[in-house]
């Protein structure tokens, strides 16, 4: 996996849980944060805590070097830009673990699509950003229910929307396998 890959992972997580899934949930804070949310306060912004410098003397010359140069990259962003992705980070890991799964297996799947299913994948986020906010959220809902619906009764449901109506038949076949398949499921073609 190349470097720029890498970067760009976090990014498409987050462009997929905006445009896949219903608005998160409140994140609940992780048991126990409570104790350690006064050591964090006492320590100075951005001093590394006993726990990052014992990672890091445990690391080896090249991981060292590895996580330098993307500190270098980092600073050297627009702040602009440093602001989204921060952004997008903070989205990710407030959407709850399940829906995260979820937008793995869908990048996974991205990894595997062919050109003619990844153009598919396309035109299906070109529509879902066209949309207005509450109809977008609604679609995303209905995606995410339908994903414990049967085939037969799935397909019912998407043939209510016009924009897959509009799809061939090889195309409705790519967004089903996107939006509903297992990572390594290919469809039947």
């Amino acid at each position: 996996m190349t470097r720029r890959t890498l970067r760009i992972l976090p990014a498409l997580g987050a462009i997929l849980a905006a445009l896949l899934l219903p608005a998160a949930e409140p994140a609940r804070p992780a048991e126990g944060a409570g104790r350690t949310a006064g050591i964090a306060a006492s320590a100075p912004r951005g001093a590394p805590t006993p726990e990052q410098i014992e990672r890091w003397n445990s690391m080896s010359a090249e991981e060292r070097e590895r996580i330098r140069e993307r500190y270098r990259l980092w600073k050297e962003m627009p702040e602009e830009r440093r602001e989204r992705i921060l952004e997008r980070d903070r989205l990710w890991r407030s959407l709850p673990r399940e829906r995260r799964a979820y937008l793995r297996e869908r990048r996974e799947l991205l990894r595997e699509a062919g050109p003619g299913d990844r153009e598919t994948i396309r035109k299906f986020f070109v529509r879902m950003r066209t949309l207005p906010p509450g109809p977008r959220r609604l679609l995303r809902w209905k995606i995410w229910e339908w994903r414990a619906l049967l085939p037969a009764e799935r397909e019912v449901r998407m043939q209510e929307w016009p924009f897959y109506r509009r799809l061939s038949t090889q195309e409705r076949e790519s967004l089903r396998w996107f939006l509903f398949a297992s990572p390594g499921e290919r469809p039947a073609r």
